[in-house]
């Protein structure tokens, strides 16, 4: 099954941001593979969609270290597969920490939606 790999600014922004910590570069690399093999086998135990009723629904976030999660979708384009990229965020970063920030979910809800994938 092909799939192909859409990425965004924040994507990259985000990953860059994490470059130089080899655990989070590393299980982001291993992320990739995982889901282009296939994009319906799980990452882990934390590779999960967001709460329909919460600010980020309709994303889904996969654990790529204790604190630290890829924000992603599966989609499909033209009848292919697409691995869609959004950002490398901390819990604190996304505004799921603790204690969660309603007002950070809504600003990180607002930039995901905006991004454009290429």
């Amino acid at each position: 099954m092909a799939i192909k790999v859409r990425t965004c600014k924040l994507f990259k922004k985000t990953a860059e941001a994490y470059a130089k910590n080899k655990q989070v570069k590393d299980k982001l690399a291993e992320f990739i593979r995982v889901k282009t093999e296939n994009p319906q086998n799980p990452f882990g135990s934390k590779d999960r969609p967001f709460t329909r009723e919460g600010n980020l629904s309709g994303y889904v976030h996969a654990g790529v270290s204790f604190d630290v999660s890829v924000i992603y979708k599966i989609g499909n384009v033209n009848g292919e597969k697409t691995l869609d990229l959004y950002g490398v965020f901390s819990h604190d970063e996304l505004g799921i920490g603790q204690p969660a920030s309603i007002k950070r979910q809504k600003s990180n809800a607002e930039k995901l939606d905006n991004q454009a994938l290429a």
